[in-house]
């Protein structure tokens, strides 16, 4: 991924996919389901969950730690970047 400033506040990103991965459907990221008040993020770049500060799981992984499937309701999903993907992008950037 490059990101590019541009002249008049904004940023400009483009990236290639280098890498893709087929995997069973998982009912918590079904865009379709209701959703509770409660929050699960995600890594934007390996789908990986937060369990706990600094504890990033497979969605598979995290179900029941984060008792996932226990209400009707699924939780929001929000967005970060796992502290491994950090380290990956550190490592991509670093002259």
């Amino acid at each position: 991924m490059t990101m590019t400033p541009l002249a008049e506040h904004g940023i400009e990103f483009d990236s290639v996919l280098t890498r893709a991965e087929s995997r069973t459907p998982v009912p918590l990221l079904d865009r379709r389901l209701a959703r509770s008040e409660r929050f699960v993020t995600l890594c934007s770049w390996c789908k990986r969950v937060k369990v706990a500060e600094g504890d990033w799981r497979e969605i598979e992984a995290a179900v029941e730690p984060l008792r996932l499937f226990g209400t009707v309701a699924r939780p929001m999903l929000t967005h970060g970047i796992c502290p491994s993907c950090v380290r990956l992008f550190d490592g991509l950037t670093s002259p």
